[in-house]
């Protein structure tokens, strides 16, 4: 292999610290650190996990693994099915549910949009992998800046925070939690999952509120057991400025 290896986690922490005026281009920062396409990768025909249906409940299972805990490299977007031209419009549509239940403005006026696609592999098996995009977006007018990662099979966005003003009025109000991970189930696919784990060949999923935390922040936790993956967490935090999706 030979080239340098970035885990997922590091990226996720990189995409929660950057708060500026504008998010920069994380394919830029990832040059910095002498980041290059994947050769070992070239010869392939098609970059995608090794299950029947991308879009399954096991297939995007493993691929929050794979955000969780894999290695990232980034991917010439020649190598993508949405490729650079399809991919802002994608991102909007996948934003769509997010727009209706008022937890992102639909405002696509005055902004920036970065979008650059990496390769994640399982670090232990490196048969199992896919193609994320790495997003950022800026508002200019409204303020706001959005980070997410999407699924290059599916479109589907599998982390995302947000940071807004706008987030400060729903702040306090109930049921704010609930509303954002509905809304990241369903745009997801994984509703059927919480609601019937067991017909999918998941032990169980037990959910934690959190609560409060020191700083004022809280957050929803929920556990999905799988026999083969273990334990995988997905967190739903809000705070005064805005809200975000970890996965652990």
């Amino acid at each position: 292999m030979g080239k340098l290896k970035i885990p997922a986690l590091t990226l996720l922490t990189l995409a929660l610290l950057i708060l500026g005026a504008f998010l920069p281009d994380i394919a830029a920062a990832g040059q910095d650190r002498g980041i290059t396409d994947h050769s070992g990768f070239s010869d392939m025909e098609s970059i995608k996990l090794e299950l029947s249906d991308p879009a399954s409940v096991e297939a995007l299972l493993q691929k929050l693994a794979l955000v969780r805990s894999g290695g990232f490299y980034v991917l010439s977007p020649s190598k993508t099915r949405i490729g650079q031209s399809g991919i802002e419009k994608v991102v909007k549509d996948g934003l769509a549910l997010y727009h209706q239940a008022e937890l992102i403005p639909e405002h696509w006026q005055g902004y920036e949009f970065s979008a650059a696609p990496h390769l994640v592999y399982n670090e232990m098996d490196k048969d199992t992998y896919a193609v994320l995009w790495v997003i950022t977006i800026h508002w200019h007018e409204v303020g706001g800046n959005l980070s997410l990662f999407v699924d290059d099979e599916t479109g589907r966005i599998l982390y995302l925070h947000f940071d807004s003003p706008t987030v400060l009025d729903a702040y306090t109000q109930r049921g704010y939690l609930d509303t954002l991970s509905s809304v990241y189930f369903a745009s997801t696919g994984l509703s059927e999952l919480m609601a019937d784990p067991q017909a999918f060949g998941v032990d169980s999923v037990t959910f934690e509120d959190v609560g409060m935390q020191a700083k004022g922040d809280k957050y929803y936790c929920y556990y999905i057991h799988h026999p083969e993956q273990g334990v995988l967490e997905l967190q739903f935090w809000l705070y005064e400025k805005g809200f975000y999706v970890l996965i652990r």
